[in-house]
């Protein structure tokens, strides 16, 4: 199916750029060039959450074999949680007893 894609789209595209460049090769690869960009920009746009993950994996490691009680970082006690939903029910009580 891919293959038919690219058999039926091979007609030359014009990219023009800024300064003047010109840019002219099939439909096809434009598309898989752009498409492979996206890709990389995704794959780099997770990378910083994915090594915060791996540190905190392995500080949580590290204080179990300690013997430790591992803590996770930026748990916060229940009772001063400020979260949206807790947020809300102070508005909307405001509201209603108004």
């Amino acid at each position: 199916m891919i293959f038919a894609f690219a058999l039926m789209n091979t007609q030359a595209v014009t990219l023009r750029f800024f300064l003047g460049q010109v840019w002219e090769m099939p439909m096809i690869l434009v598309l898989l060039l752009f498409f492979a960009l996206g890709a990389a920009v995704g794959i780099l746009a997770c990378v910083s959450r994915l090594l915060s993950q791996r540190r905190e994996i392995q500080r949580l490691a590290r204080a179990l074999r300690a013997g430790e009680r591992p803590r996770p970082a930026g748990l916060v006690a229940p009772w001063t949680s400020t979260s949206t939903s807790s947020l809300c029910a102070v508005r909307i009580r405001a509201v209603l007893s108004a």
